[in-house]
């Protein structure tokens, strides 16, 4: 079994490296199933997800890794108890829990901890302070490795309280936006008149991928995390659409969202993780021999 946690209350790119994990194994011959989390959903029953279920149902984070795992035998779990999840994924080979940074009594197989390398601690304190959900030292004593996710993998200032040893890297690729079957690219972004709109917990995290392919929104919405749009915000988008040719959001966030919002198209971003090769060792080395 492994692990993946985030040390923040959202925003540490925890499931990307969940899917990221699970594709990795599945390419290697092993039947893989997540264990997501159904925040805000319910799901009644233990169940599989589907890439047509509601999202209300099964939950945005679960329903977005579905969504990406179609195709590459990897199924997701989601139950209105972790537990019950994971005993409806025990048939698999490998199970890949999307939240936990550790499991009890027995420790998992493998237990990584996500961080934005840029930011990884977050505000650096626990609520109501900030947004840590454990001190940083009681973390790096649960996990087994540190993965810090980001489009450049360089070592920052705040991951030296990280042993090198257990400090592993997960590059973000970006290619631009999918509209439909058309994947636009970042120049075609560049020069259109671009607007956000992102149920995700830290926002400005996407704004600042976005500015380093100098791709700048017009205007921003933020839902909230894990909530789809209110009464008040079909109103905003009316008026916001005025000032933006298209909208972007996550995979994460298209899950609440049609295809077309004020009548301007909705085009999800493109981004993917590249396991650097000693986290590609690590997790493969969790595969059943053949």
């Amino acid at each position: 079994m492994i692990a993946v946690g985030g040390p923040t209350l959202g925003g540490s790119g925890r499931t990307p490296l969940a899917v990221a994990c699970a594709s990795l194994l599945a390419q290697a011959g092993a039947r893989v199933a997540i264990v997501g989390h159904a925040y805000g959903a319910d799901p009644r029953v233990a169940r599989w997800v589907r890439p047509s279920d509601d999202v209300g149902t099964v939950g945005d984070e679960a329903l977005a890794c579905a969504r990406k795992a179609s195709g590459l035998s990897i199924a997701v779990a989601v139950a209105p108890k972790r537990q019950q999840a994971v005993d409806l994924a025990r048939g698999a080979d490998i199970v890949i829990l999307d939240g936990p940074a550790q499991i009890s009594p027995l420790r998992a197989s493998l237990s990584l901890l996500a961080v934005d390398a840029s930011s990884p601690w977050g505000a650096g304190r626990c609520p109501p302070a900030g947004d840590m959900r454990f001190p940083i030292a009681a973390l790096l004593d649960a996990v087994d490795l540190v993965v810090a996710i980001g489009e450049r993998v360089e070592p920052t200032g705040p991951l030296s309280c990280v042993p090198p040893h257990r400090l592993r890297w997960a590059r973000i690729q970006s290619n631009g936006a999918w509209f439909g079957g058309r994947c636009v690219g970042w120049a075609e972004l560049r020069s259109a008149r671009v607007g956000m709109v992102l149920a995700t917990a830290r926002p400005h995290r996407i704004v600042r991928s976005l500015a380093s392919h100098g791709v700048t929104p017009r205007v921003t919405l933020p839902t909230g995390d894990h909530r789809g749009l209110a009464a008040p915000d079909h109103w905003r988008l009316r008026r916001l659409a005025r000032d933006v040719d298209l909208w972007l959001c996550t995979e994460k966030c298209a899950t609440h969202l049609p295809s077309e919002l004020a009548g301007r198209p909705v085009g999800v971003l493109d981004h993917a993780l590249e396991l650097g090769p000693h986290l590609t060792e690590d997790v493969l080395a969790c595969s059943p021999s053949p």
